[in-house]
């Protein structure tokens, strides 16, 4: 887009000696059709054997889950959504990659899910592509946007929105 390409290698610095967790969600989900919100929590891993220790860690960030149950599969987009970010929590990424993943979700569940995000992965590397960044950048959540326009790439400041 707009004349810009590049190519090249990423590398990612080591954090106690080991590779980074990198943890990406999409703005689309890939999940079976009828799974359930544990599915969903670890997938692609399998269920833990104790399901009290789903239950709890559950339960600690219920308030993005809304009415969302544990065993109940998933109809909506939103549901599904914060389903996914749920896992991203849970999975305590260092580096988490969010793609378009507030399209969809009111402004009360986006500044619900940043919060979150930054209370319970607070030095983790947030790196997101969201083309509402302005419009949805609640409390600070995104201090820095990479703009793309006439074949140049710019690091600009971004103004926070007042919650």
């Amino acid at each position: 887009e707009n004349g810009i390409s590049g190519s090249g290698n990423i590398y990612y610095p080591q954090i106690d000696g080991k590779d980074p967790k990198i943890v990406m969600v999409s703005q689309e989900d890939y999940f079976p059709i009828d799974a359930s919100l544990a599915e969903i929590v670890y997938y692609p891993d399998e269920l833990p054997k104790d399901p009290e220790l789903l239950h709890e860690k559950t339960e600690e960030i219920n308030s993005l889950l809304e009415e969302i149950k544990i065993n109940e599969t998933l109809k909506s987009g939103g549901e599904k959504k914060r389903a996914m970010i749920l896992s991203a929590i849970i999975k305590r990424p260092n580096i988490l990659i969010l793609d378009e993943v507030f399209t969809g979700l009111d402004r009360d569940s986006v500044m619900n899910v940043q919060q979150m995000l930054r209370k319970y992965l607070p030095d983790a590397l947030i790196m997101a592509v969201d083309h509402h960044a302005s419009d949805n950048n609640y409390g600070g959540f995104y201090d820095k946007e990479l703009h793309f326009a006439d074949k140049q790439a710019k690091l600009r400041e971004i103004v926070a929105k007042t919650i």
